[in-house]
């Protein structure tokens, strides 16, 4: 098999890390690789490829070349040179778990936005306190003389604001229970109690991540997360 440009430079630049610290994640792999063959060898790849001390002759660029094809399919079995493939089909998963966080989140945020604008509404209310009641008009059956009568034309806005507020809490109320309803049937499904439990406290119960691993008997947010995180690909939602 002959290396493609690209999978060439995957393979050049971790041979060029390698040279300057032989301490990298890929090293012992590439140790390895050079201790199944003969003294020779080794030095070819060390001197000639690992190092450029100096140009190969053709005969070597052909030995030199097999031995990259060797190199960058073991470094690929290892897990350290990702094919276009494997980052495609990680890319797509990461993009679906995304939109499932999306989808988890929702309720919370409603239930958000409903919190706010029950504060709005109070601090709506307490204004209306403090100033003067106005009687509604029907205006199209009364013409008013507005020099003979002056009207809070504040109050009238607070009022309208008061009552459109109202309105949407009341159409928001419904649309947050309805989502509350189908994030629990979907918790509900699933099998694996503890991880239950973790979405449940985490996207139900709208917890921080220290509190959500303390409630399932987790020592660490960052436990909790991983086993999260390691179910989301599964999750039907």
């Amino acid at each position: 098999m002959q290396l493609s440009r690209e999978q060439l430079i995957k393979l050049d630049k971790i041979i060029e890390r390698y040279s300057e610290d032989e301490t990298i994640k890929e090293a012992s792999t590439i140790k390895e690789y050079l201790t199944t063959h003969p003294a020779k060898i080794q030095e070819l790849l060390i001197t000639v490829y690992f190092n450029l001390s100096r140009k190969p002759t053709e005969e070597e660029s052909k030995i030199i070349d097999e031995h990259k094809t060797n190199l960058f399919n073991l470094l690929s079995e290892k897990g350290y040179i990702k094919s276009e493939e494997t980052r495609t089909t990680q890319t797509n998963e990461q993009r679906l778990n995304n939109e499932k966080k999306k989808k988890l989140f929702r309720y919370g945020e409603l239930r958000n936005e409903l919190y706010q604008l029950y504060n709005t509404l109070d601090v709506l209310k307490e204004k209306q306190k403090h100033q003067s009641s106005i009687r509604a008009t029907d205006y199209s059956k009364e013409k008013i003389q507005c020099s003979k009568q002056e009207y809070d034309f504040k109050a009238i806005t607070l009022l309208s604001e008061i009552e459109d507020t109202e309105k949407y809490i009341e159409e928001l109320e419904k649309i947050t229970l309805k989502e509350k309803e189908y994030l629990s049937s979907v918790i509900r499904n699933i099998s694996d109690l503890r991880i239950r439990h973790i979405y449940w406290w985490r996207y139900l119960m709208v917890e921080e991540w220290k509190k959500v691993a303390r409630m399932v008997g987790l020592k660490s947010a960052t436990h909790c997360t991983r086993l999260h995180n390691e179910y989301l690909s599964e999750l039907d939602i």
